[in-house]
């Protein structure tokens, strides 16, 4: 029977951490083993995995200095010696049985190289869930590379790519390739990893089940702040290129290699977004700026939904930019208070 290693990289997590371990326990594998590995927290999350570890013989638990979350999630790859992994969060949760099912699937297949399961963004306002949006892969079963790499763009649009815990992933396939984390990027460091991995995949396994559960945090502000520690968008955007490129490369992606390249685009405006949701006007233009020369390198098609947008970078339309940041942030807020408004009186009705 194979072993299955979960790696859960913690940090300041103490109100959650136990449950996302119940979770693992509750799936019911006889095989497995859990990694804690604390990236020296500064409430009791470090106890708690001690704790953890000490009531139970299937809990591994490791204590580091403050790396952040890709450096201990190598640490994790390093220390396990599990035949697939699967990556958490502390904050998170899953569905134990339908995660089991998988694993039953993938137990039986020793040619799936990976599987890739449904997840749930959980939105929460005053530590209670108001709304849930579930994402499943546009594919299902097991496929051979050469008929998913022709759905790449239709998988990164269903945000099936871009995480890494909405996966389990033989290790072999990281231990031959010498695939690590990326430790000096802040943000998108899982779908760059994540595409590392796929280079080196033959068959992957879909499954539709909503099984992975993201705590969407409150602070809508976080990704954008994360940004400002990046002066170059343009920068982030090569990792995830030249990873990219080692998929085409290794998968002998022909005809449609613009299209997968164009995902490229849709994620520059996504970081662009949020970069400026926390910037002001001096750093909006060189966000402009960054973003022309990147744009100028390269034969990308342009999509309708994203030309006014665009337009507004390349013409550095400062005020647009702000005024259209401003009207989101407020229409933000509006919705929160609404969609919670109607879940307290839902639950009030008792419905």
């Amino acid at each position: 029977m194979n072993k299955f290693s979960f790696i859960i990289p913690v940090y300041n997590c103490q109100s959650y951490l136990s449950d996302c371990v119940k979770g693992i326990q509750k799936i019911g594998l006889s095989n497995y083993e859990i990694l804690l590995i604390d990236d020296e927290s500064e409430d009791n999350s470090g106890k708690i995995c001690d704790s953890l570890a000490e009531a139970y013989s299937e809990i591994r638990c490791f204590h580091q200095n403050n790396s952040g979350v890709s450096s201990a999630r190598n640490r994790g790859i390093d220390l396990a010696n599990g035949d697939y992994i699967v990556f958490l969060d502390a904050d998170d949760s899953i569905n134990s049985s339908k995660l089991y099912d998988l694993t039953e699937i993938v137990n039986t297949d020793p040619s799936i190289d990976m599987a890739i399961f449904g997840l749930s963004f959980d939105y929460y306002y005053r530590k209670k869930c108001y709304r849930s949006d579930e994402l499943k892969p546009p594919i299902v079963g097991k496929i051979q590379s050469s008929k998913w790499i022709k759905k790449i763009s239709e998988l990164y649009d269903a945000n099936a790519i871009s995480p890494i815990w909405n996966k389990i992933i033989k290790r072999s396939v990281l231990r031959d390739n010498d695939l690590r984390f990326k430790e000096n990027m802040f943000l998108y460091e899982d779908m760059e990893f994540s595409l590392q991995c796929m280079a080196h995949c033959d068959f992957i396994y879909f499954s539709p089940e909503i099984i992975y559960h993201y705590r969407q945090p409150e602070d809508e502000g976080n990704a954008g702040r994360r940004l400002k520690k990046i002066e170059h968008i343009s920068l982030l955007i090569d990792q995830i290129e030249s990873a990219l490129d080692e998929l085409i490369k290794k998968q002998h992606v022909g005809a449609n290699e613009d299209q997968i390249k164009n995902i490229l685009i849709d994620l520059y405006l996504v970081l662009v977004k949020e970069k400026i949701s926390a910037s002001n006007k001096e750093e909006i233009c060189i966000i402009c700026d960054d973003f022309s020369a990147w744009l100028e390198k390269r034969t990308i098609q342009i999509s309708n939904e994203h030309k006014t947008f665009i337009d507004c970078l390349l013409n550095q339309k400062v005020f647009h930019l702000m005024f259209r940041r401003n009207y989101i942030a407020i229409r933000h807020r509006i919705a929160v208070r609404v969609k919670s408004m109607k879940w307290y009186q839902k639950k009030k009705l008792g419905g």
